[in-house]
Formats: structure tokens, C-alpha cells, sequence
């Protein structure tokens, strides 16, 4: 082959190269958006594991484990965004994105026992009148 040919192979591949990606970056896109649309018209559950059949609050408080953070646990099972904090004399500045055992260990405390104390703080939220 002449350079003058080689040349032209290299541009023909660069070319497809870039056409391809550019292809599957709008392929890529058109998933995403049908995803949203699918997710949006209730088609596919967003988290369906973390609420009821009607987007309801999970109401049993052993689900909690020591991984979540506050904010989640907050969030998952309906309960006002300081209410551990205030409960559990959390001083964490981090509140409410840390987790448990993170909050844990700041405190000098097992993440089991931590857990346990959430646990307790949460069914006692959930039995309260009005919640």
C-alpha cells in the first residue's frame, strides 16, 4: 500500500471510530430518557424494596442496619429530619449524612449497640400517637 493509502485507512477508521461512539453515546441517552419515562409512569419502582406497595414508609424498624445513615433511615421510615439526632444526643457534625458505625465509632461505641439504640429510637417513633 502507498502511504497516500494508509493515510486514507487511518482517517476511514478514526471515522468510524468516532460515528460509532457518537452512535452509542445516543443510544446511551435514548435508554436513559425511556428509563425516566418508564420510572416516572410508575412502570419500574424507583427503590421498591424501601416502601410499601403505595410509597408508604416502612414501618419495621429491624430492617435498620448499620450502614444507613441517618438521612436514609430518616427519610425510609417517615420520621421528622432531627429526630434521631435529638433522641439519641447525636453531635456528630456530619448529621444526618453519616452512617451508623461511622457514627459509631466517632462515639467510641459498637456499631451493634449504636444499631440497637436506632432500632429502639425508631419503634418507639413509629408507636407514638399521630406517626
Amino acid at each position: 500500500m502507498t502511504e497516500t493509502s494508509h493515510s486514507h485507512f487511518g482517517t476511514a477508521v478514526r471515522v468510524t471510530f468516532f460515528a460509532l461512539l457518537a452512535l452509542l453515546a445516543i443510544l446511551c441517552g435514548l435508554l436513559f430518557h425511556q428509563y425516566r419515562i418508564l420510572r416516572d409512569e410508575s412502570f419500574i419502582a424507583g427503590h421498591p424494596h424501601l416502601f410499601g406497595s403505595h410509597g408508604t414508609p416502612l414501618t419495621d424498624p429491624s430492617l435498620i442496619q448499620s450502614w444507613m445513615t441517618y438521612d436514609y433511615i430518616s427519610h425510609v421510615y417517615g420520621l421528622p429530619p432531627n429526630y434521631l439526632k435529638t433522641t439519641l444526643m447525636i453531635v456528630d457534625p456530619h448529621y444526618p449524612h453519616v452512617s451508623i458505625s461511622e457514627s459509631a465509632e466517632a462515639q467510641h461505641e459498637t456499631a451493634t449497640t449504636l444499631t440497637a439504640h436506632v432500632k429502639d429510637a425508631v419503634a418507639h417513633y413509629l408507636v407514638m400517637p399521630g406517626t
